[in-house]
């Protein structure tokens, strides 16, 4: 019988794509705006930004992966990520 958490899971791993979504933002801009000078810079890419799970059961484990390329010519580091 499905419970009241899998509404909970659901609402976090929303606020996660989220936080995904403006990162992935912030990052495309700044290269954008500094794509006109000639230095290498990193060019993030993120397929799919939200992924919904289906009715979550107690006990039933979640995971899922999220595909995060770097499109640019140089190293793209990501210092922090974070859940909500």
């Amino acid at each position: 019988m499905p419970i009241l958490k899998g509404n909970i899971v659901k609402k976090k791993l929303f606020s996660f794509c989220i936080i995904i979504f403006f990162l992935a933002t912030a990052l495309l801009c700044r290269n954008q705006y500094s794509s006109a000078q000639t230095e290498d810079h990193p060019i993030i890419q993120i397929d799919q930004l939200v992924h919904t799970f289906s009715t979550v059961f107690e006990g039933e484990k979640l995971s899922y992966t999220f595909t995060v390329l770097n499109k640019g010519n140089a190293d793209l580091t990501i210092k922090k990520i974070t859940h909500s």
